[in-house]
């Protein structure tokens, strides 16, 4: 079972970075990091981290645009 899930993954990874590299890979790397993230903070209980990554975001986003 490990090694399928192994196998699994690794050919995630390289598809990943396949699509990463042939798009625009700042932007589809951080929209991917948040996504994640997004999924993440929603998947837990607790407030405290949704009120930490939106914050975390809009700092995120307010550095970039001042770049």
């Amino acid at each position: 079972m490990t090694a399928i899930v192994s196998g699994l993954l690794f050919a995630l990874k390289g598809i990943a970075l396949q699509i990463i590299a042939t798009t625009g890979a700042k932007w589809a790397l951080e929209r991917l990091l948040f996504l994640i993230g997004d999924m993440i903070v929603k998947s837990t209980k607790t407030t405290h981290d949704d009120e930490w990554f939106k914050d975390l975001k809009e700092r995120y986003f307010k550095y970039e645009d001042k770049k």
